[in-house]
């Protein structure tokens, strides 16, 4: 079955706000010395490297042996192995903590003042009755948990189970809330989608959510979601899948019942044909089947432009369907006048570039040449950074690099052992 993203936001809590007020962060609110790590565990290497990168520096404890007191206890979840742990770790550093230490205003100073104090992980998403799942959440201000934390696959950047629906684009999502709750986004924004918002939203397909002027479905549940869906998306989406989103917002999307089980399964081939042979069948005037929580079946495509008098298809010169262009509202607008007002706030408010960040993550996460410029491959999709060479190791890919950070405290601890 599948399944739609869902990422829950934690109620913002006055005291959690009036303690952000009040820490200087002078000194750790967690014990940060080495007292209580045993150097004969097999964990000692990650619990040194959590240690060492998030708690002395920024006053963040890393859990990643779940606790039942910090889980949904009406869930079935389950812990996360060490090893996805070890690599879900460095990725939070490099893909989250060394991007705003680098481009923040306040360098170290401003994760150890917005930081959430407490990283939790699960090994499995949280699966919801509506049919989605939740890869994670804040909480008050002070804590996120990241989910699905066993599905990392770090070869894997797009699609459902790729580091940016999983990780990356939640790891930023989360953190914009956070930021939110201390600045709170320009009120403008919540004005802009008005009447659009929708409680249903994980039965609204992302076609006709973007057409409506969101950058997810998710993002229309409410203002609050908009803005941390339209950041978050803005930072991590990658420029071509970006501006195809835009394009989706050009056009008008509807969503219609089939009428019966031989019909869905004539649009299920052929939007099967259509996706695998693109130059012979439009899949848009097709459209495709969409399934909802309920495991009922929808069909979701472009509005067809089509005679006012016989209700034909429109055509241009060339035989080519035409879509409807009237439109209720101008989503392309709509979209880039929030990034805007994201660029905006992240500035005023915090000392960031939106661009210099976004530019920076996705250099992280895709390959690039030696001026900077993405590299793409024959099929023209960019390439992951992490499963490439590491230029200063070329016999070694750029994740294992980052995890050799990890296991340098195994040698450490033997080391040690030895004296």
């Amino acid at each position: 079955m599948k399944k739609v993203k869902n990422i829950l936001f934690g109620a913002v809590a006055a005291l959690a706000l009036a303690g952000c007020a009040k820490d200087d962060f002078t000194e750790s609110i967690f014990d940060t010395t080495e007292t209580g790590l045993d150097k004969t565990s097999y964990t000692y290497p990650l619990d040194a490297y959590l240690q060492d990168n998030f708690l002395n520096p920024y006053n963040v404890q890393f859990i990643y042996r779940m606790e039942d007191i910090g889980s949904d206890m009406q869930k079935d979840l389950v812990p996360a192995t060490y090893d996805q742990a070890k690599q879900l770790a460095v990725l939070c550093k490099y893909m989250w903590y060394d991007v705003y230490k680098e481009l923040a205003g306040e360098k170290e100073v401003f994760l150890k003042k917005y930081s959430p104090r407490i990283i939790h992980l699960t090994g499995t998403p949280s699966y919801n009755s509506d049919g989605t799942e939740t890869l994670g959440f804040a909480t008050n201000g002070t804590k996120i948990t990241l989910q699905a934390v066993n599905h990392l696959d770090f070869t894997q950047i797009e699609g459902h189970y790729g580091l940016n629906n999983l990780f990356f684009h939640t790891m930023h999502h989360e953190f914009t809330h956070i930021l939110d709750q201390t600045i709170s986004h320009p009120q403008a924004f919540n004005i802009i989608s008005t009447g659009f918002y929708n409680n249903d939203w994980h039965s609204t397909p992302n076609e006709i959510a973007v057409g409506n002027g969101f950058v997810t479905n998710y993002a229309s549940a409410n203002s609050t979601e908009d803005w941390a869906e339209t950041v978050s998306n803005y930072i991590t989406m990658n420029q071509q899948d970006w501006d195809e989103m835009l394009k989706q917002a050009s056009f008008r999307w509807e969503q219609i019942d089939f009428r019966d089980d031989e019909q869905r399964d004539s649009v299920n081939r052929l939007y099967s044909l259509a996706t695998r042979y693109p130059n012979l069948y439009d899949v848009d005037s097709i459209g495709r089947p969409f399934r909802l929580g309920s495991g009922e079946y929808k069909w979701v495509r472009k509005v067809i432009a089509r005679n006012a008098i016989t209700g034909a298809p429109e055509t241009d010169e060339n035989g080519k369907i035409q879509y409807a262009a009237d439109k209720p509202i101008d989503a392309v607008s709509v979209i880039n006048q929030k990034v805007q007002l994201a660029r905006e706030w992240l500035k005023d408010s915090y000392k960031i570039d939106i661009d210099a960040l976004r530019k920076e993550v996705q250099q992280r996460q895709y390959l690039t040449d030696a001026d900077g410029n993405f590299v793409m491959s024959d099929d023209n999709q960019y390439i992951n950074r992490l499963a490439q060479p590491d230029p200063e190791h070329p016999s070694q890919t750029l994740m294992q690099t980052l995890l050799q950070a990890v296991d340098a405290y195994a040698v450490k601890s033997t080391d040690s052992s030895n004296e």
